[in-house]
């Protein structure tokens, strides 16, 4: 969706444009009803002098990284060649 610029999220889903790619994959309803359900942190719990735009997924992102960064590094392995 962020490639793709219609004015509202349902155009995606509208079968004049033909976007398989989400018809295929989710229906309309299941995304709004996930969309709706899932959040990261609690709404309630922003502090008022909050300038950090990714906030709400700031744990989920922290997290992904510290693991990312953690793994094992294989920048020095090499592959044989024939």
């Amino acid at each position: 969706m962020s490639f793709l610029k219609f004015p509202r999220i349902r155009m995606y889903w509208d079968t004049d444009f033909k976007m398989t790619i989400f018809t295929e994959s989710m229906s309309r309803n299941r995304f709004f009803q996930l969309r709706t359900t899932i959040h990261v942190v609690n709404n309630l719990d922003k502090p008022d002098n909050c300038f950090d735009k990714l906030y709400k997924v700031r744990p989920l992102y922290d997290s992904t990284f510290y693991r990312n960064s953690v793994t094992v590094n294989y920048s020095t392995e090499t592959i044989d060649e024939f």
